[in-house]
C-alpha cells in the first residue's frame, strides 16, 4: 500500500545529487512534497561544493545582526537552488551551559538578548527568500550536559527560570512571525511533574505552553525521532501517536516511516486520535506548501 509520504528530510549528499532526487520524489507525488534539511551554519553542513558558514556562536561574536539576516538569505538561496524547503534553524537555544555537549558552539551566545536579535534577523533573512525557518529545540536546550542524541536530559529548575532565560528567544521568534519550531527531546520538572517524559510527547508544552500560552499557530516539528532521548523509551509506534496527541504537526524521522503511518492510522481509527486533529496538521502543512509556491512549481531547474 502506497504510504503517501508528505515529505523527506535530507542529509549528506553533493548539489546536483540533491536537485536529481528531489526532482524525482516531486514527480513520483500527487501533492507537492515539502523538503527539510538541517543548514544550521549553511547548506556546507550537508552538501558538498556548496557554502560554509561559521558556526552561529562566531556569528554572535561579530555583535552585528546584520550578518545574520545575510546568511540567512544566502543559505536559504541556496537551499530553494537544490529543493529544499525548511530549513532547521536558527537554534535559538541560549548557551548557559558550559559542559553542554551539544549545543555549544550551535547557539548565538549566553546572552538572552543577543540570541534573540541575531535568531530574529537570520528568520527574517531566511522566509524573506521563501524558506521556513525553524526555531529550536523548544522549550531550551541550552542548560543540558547530556547530549539528546544519546539519552534524555531532565531539566529540574522551575518556570521563573524558564520565562527569564529559555523562552524569551522563542516568544521573540513568534512575534517576528517564524513559520514553525521544533520541540527537543527534553523532560522538564516545571511542566511535567512526572520525571522523565521528552517535550516532543508532552501535551503540557507543545500544546499548554507552546499553543495556548505562547499563542503560537504555526508548525510544530518533533526533533529526529531516531534520537535516543526519545526512541530508547518507546516503541516506534507508540511515540509518533504520543507526539501527535502531544500537538505536533510533523513527525521527522521515526526510526520506521512504515510503523509510524500504520499507527497514527490505526489510532485514529480505534478514535484515539481524532479526524479533525489530523486535517488541521495537514492543513497548516498545505498552507506552508502554498506559501513556498509548490503548489504552481515544485521543481528545481537542475541547470
Amino acid at each position: 500500500v502506497a504510504k503517501k509520504l508528505g515529505g523527506f528530510i535530507f542529509s549528506i549528499g553533493d548539489v546536483y545529487e540533491y536537485a536529481v532526487q528531489i526532482n524525482k520524489l516531486q514527480r513520483l507525488s500527487k501533492i507537492p512534497l515539502m523538503i527539510a534539511a538541517d543548514f544550521e551554519y549553511g547548506a556546507g553542513m550537508r552538501i558538498r561544493r556548496s557554502t560554509t558558514f561559521p558556526r552561529a556562536m562566531a556569528v554572535g561574536a561579530t555583535r552585528n545582526s546584520d550578518y545574520a539576516y545575510e546568511m540567512g538569505k544566502a543559505v536559504a538561496r541556496e537551499a530553494r537552488a537544490v529543493g529544499v524547503h525548511q530549513n532547521y534553524a536558527p537554534v535559538v537555544d541560549v548557551n548557559n551551559n558550559p559542559k553542554n555537549p551539544v549545543i555549544n558552539t550551535r547557539s548565538f551566545g549566553d546572552d538572552v538578548k543577543l540570541v534573540s536579535e541575531m535568531a530574529r534577523a537570520f528568520i527574517q533573512g531566511t522566509q524573506e527568500e521563501g524558506v521556513i525557518a525553524t526555531v529550536k529545540h523548544f522549550p531550551g536546550h541550552g542548560d543540558t550536559e547530556i547530549d539528546t542524541h544519546l539519552k534524555l536530559p531532565v531539566l529540574t529548575f522551575p518556570r521563573e527560570r524558564f520565562n527569564a532565560l529559555e523562552l524569551p528567544p522563542f516568544k521573540d521568534a513568534f512575534e517576528a512571525g517564524v513559520l514553525s519550531v521544533m520541540v527537543g527531546h527534553i523532560s522538564t520538572l516545571a511542566f511535567d511533574t512526572l520525571s522523565g517524559i521528552p517535550a516532543t510527547v508532552s501535551p503540557n508544552i507543545s500544546t499548554s505552553l507552546l499553543k495556548e500560552e505562547l499563542g503560537f499557530k504555526g508548525l510544530v516539528v518533533t526533533d529526529a525521532m531516531t534520537m535516543r532521548g526519545v526512541s530508547s523509551k518507546y516503541h516506534p509506534g507508540e511515540s509518533a501517536v504520543l507526539a501527535i496527541k502531544a500537538g505536533t504537526d510533523l513527525i521527522l524521522m521515526p526510526p520506521d516511516a512504515d510503523i509510524a503511518v500504520d499507527a497514527v492510522v490505526a489510532a485514529v481509527r480505534r478514535g484515539e486520535i481524532t479526524e479533525e486533529r489530523i486535517n488541521e496538521s495537514v492543513m497548516k502543512l498545505l498552507r506552508l506548501k502554498q506559501w513556498l509556491g509548490l503548489d504552481e512549481d515544485r521543481y528545481v531547474d537542475v541547470e
